[in-house]
């Protein structure tokens, strides 16, 4: 610690630093368990004082490590955090911090943005590969080339875009969006991981089917 310490406080360049840090800052941080003197806080924020490294603006729940204890008392910590000097904030000003939701570890995963500029959204249409099962796909496709919209015109970008409007009017009806289930899955692990009487049986059983879920999530973006 104290290589690094004094390695990070000489460079003057932009850092950043993501991960487990396995400390808190204050008591703010911490939920159950036995209250720590403030003395204990002391080191880890001086360190991150001494190298001059900020916080970023976060969304989540920040308590991001879950743990028991003697009596099977429930334990949450904020041990993951993103942080970064003056010079990184300075470049990159639109960067922030996601906690996403807690499943099949004690931790949460952090997702840090690194965005020079304000990020841009984007509406964009991807052939989703899990229709190609779809026995009607083929006829939605017809219809939506042979639209009595279209002008009688009409080009082959027409025909296409016509296509397009068609499939995504089908794939709202038949509710073939993968990602949303894998994120109501995640929200029911998060609520069992929250629970002091979630067993174990419980537990594998929702992550067997998240593994599922998430699997059909990589075949759409493949």
């Amino acid at each position: 610690m104290g290589a690094s310490y004094a390695f990070l406080n000489n460079k003057i360049r932009p850092w950043f630093m993501i991960g487990d840090f396995n400390e808190i800052t204050c008591h703010e941080e911490k939920v159950g368990g036995r209250k720590r003197p403030d003395s204990s806080f002391l080191p880890f924020t001086q360190m991150l004082n001494d190298c001059g490294m900020l916080e970023f603006p976060f969304s989540g729940n920040m308590l991001s490590w879950v743990g028991k204890r003697s009596g099977n008392s429930t334990v949450r910590c904020r041990l993951d955090r993103a942080v970064g000097n003056e010079e990184w904030h300075e470049r990159f000003p639109h960067s922030s911090v996601k906690y996403l939701r807690l499943w099949g570890s004690d931790h949460r995963p952090v997702l840090g943005e690194i965005l020079a500029k304000p990020p841009r959204k984007s509406k964009s249409f991807k052939f989703d590969k899990r229709w190609l099962d779809n026995e009607d796909l083929r006829q939605v496709i017809l219809e939506g080339w042979k639209s009595s919209d279209l002008p009688p015109d009409a080009n082959i970008m027409d025909h296409i875009a016509s296509c397009r409007r068609a499939l995504g009017q089908w794939r709202r009806q038949h509710e073939t969006n993968s990602g949303k289930l894998v994120e109501e899955l995640k929200e029911k692990m998060e609520i069992l991981y929250s629970q002091d009487d979630s067993s174990s049986d419980e537990l594998a059983g929702e992550l067997k089917e998240l593994s599922a879920a998430l699997k059909a999530e990589e075949i759409f973006w493949k």
